[in-house]
């Protein structure tokens, strides 16, 4: 089968968060049986555009196309695509591609990518990675007109849709798309069961995600300034907005010497990060399914994380703990206990 995967960000732009690596590594797992190639742009992270020298060459039955952004400094602040090169491409090799794979939802040109398939009579399927099409598109002008006037139909017309968890399919659903389904996120198994967990002095809690304010990380620093025992958050990922705010909690609480910020980190340098953690927490307001949790759970690490995160697994298999999240107060309050 020859299958057009198309999502506005691809590796190795890892800044732009799980979607990335979900994408990379289900490419790897389909070049086995099948051609496969990727539409994606030169977005990289909110500085610049992705160097030639970093992109993935063409190999085999495997390739990538990084098409530019027209206009780059809304890329990656606003999320506002205008690679449009694909457009011209696919219309040139549409008759090769099987089926369509669509990585986003809000990005303009994947949405005329799908019309035309549509037309063409080309089966494609989108994932929707999480995003929320309920109150939080109605508060945004632009994207609460493209949901109304052209996601939804894009939506409708697809094969299927794909959700990440069981949460995110009864959103769906309930928003009248009867043609979702569940088919959740995976990360390669190692055997970190067999190393030795290192021991941390002070005691050592981690984040890793994209540091924006629907991640809930206000309550997290809320829920550790009063602790008495030493302790230590640190907080790895790529600002996404919401870093000042947090810089200014941390201040105003007086609590430098509890937070650390690592920045985006991936590799060793990540696989040495979950062996010196304790405990890792994710207090999302907001999530389909994160990798950073399939992750940490990965290494063994016992995870504290929000119902809104969609992963009931977490209390059923007792790897952890699933907060309710409706105030900060009562957050803080839980967490504390648990700590």
């Amino acid at each position: 089968m020859n299958i057009l995967q198309v999502i506005p960000y691809y590796w190795p732009a890892l800044t732009f968060g799980g979607p990335v690596k979900v994408t990379y590594e289900l490419v790897n797992e389909l070049v086995i049986n099948n051609d496969v190639t990727v539409y994606t742009s030169d977005a990289w992270d909110g500085k610049r555009r992705m160097k030639a020298s970093e992109m993935l060459e063409n190999k085999g039955n495997f390739k990538v196309y990084y098409f530019k952004n027209l206009i780059y400094s809304v890329a990656f602040s606003h999320r506002i695509y205008t690679n449009f090169g694909i457009l011209t491409s696919f219309i040139r090799q549409s008759k090769q591609y099987d089926v369509i794979h669509l990585n986003d939802v809000f990005s303009i040109p994947q949405i005329i990518l799908a019309k035309l398939a549509h037309l063409m009579g080309i089966p494609y399927i989108v994932s929707t990675h999480g995003v929320d099409m309920t109150g939080n598109i109605r508060k945004m002008a632009i994207k609460s007109i493209l949901y109304k006037y052209f996601v939804s139909g894009m939506l409708k017309s697809a094969k299927f849709v794909i959700a990440t968890s069981g949460g995110e399919a009864m959103i769906l659903k309930k928003l009248g798309y009867l043609n979702t389904r569940i088919v959740y996120n995976g990360v390669k198994v190692e055997n970190h069961k067999s190393k030795k967990r290192l021991k941390t002095k002070p005691f050592t809690i981690l984040y890793l995600g994209r540091i924006n304010r629907l991640k809930g990380l206000t309550s997290l620093i809320d829920a550790i300034k009063d602790l008495q025992f030493s302790i230590k958050l640190k907080i790895a990922g790529p600002d996404d907005g919401d870093k000042n705010n947090l810089k200014s909690m941390i201040t105003e609480y007086g609590i430098k010497d509890k937070v650390e910020f690592l920045g985006f980190v991936d590799g060793k340098i990540k696989e040495n990060l979950y062996k010196k953690t304790d405990v890792f927490v994710y207090p999302s307001s907001l999530e389909g399914f994160s990798i950073s949790i399939l992750e940490a759970m990965e290494h063994s690490l016992p995870v504290i994380i929000t119902k809104e995160c969609n992963f009931p697994d977490v209390a059923k298999y007792n790897a952890g703990y699933v907060l309710e999240n409706k105030q900060k107060s009562r957050s803080c309050k839980k967490c504390k206990a648990i700590f």
